[in-house]
């Protein structure tokens, strides 16, 4: 693990303990998370086009986007990141590294 995750870890204070209670809070069972990882194939195939879609629908509310720009980001650096989100979604792992 790298020292930006221990540090956002830190600094969000999300210990083990508090992991495993937010993965018991959406019901996530080890099934699940085989059944999530069966489908990183055909995400990782898609996810460009499923961001872009994403981003697509934000970009039709104005309120929104000045969201975006008004925390000093932009849709481009948003993409990557929410690509990076949704293929760790269906990484079947969910551990310190996830969080």
């Amino acid at each position: 693990m790298n020292n930006e995750m221990l540090s956002l870890l830190t600094t969000m204070k999300i210990s083990s303990e508090e992991r495993l209670a937010r993965l018991k809070y959406v019901n996530l069972t080890e099934k699940d998370c085989h059944i999530l990882k069966a489908f990183q194939p055909v995400i990782k195939k898609h996810a460009e086009f499923i961001v872009d879609e994403f981003y697509k629908n934000i970009e039709q509310h104005p309120e929104l986007s000045l969201i975006i720009n008004n925390a000093g980001s932009n849709v481009g650096r948003l993409k990557e990141t929410q690509k990076k989100y949704l293929l760790d979604i269906f990484s079947g792992e969910y551990g310190d590294s996830y969080f």
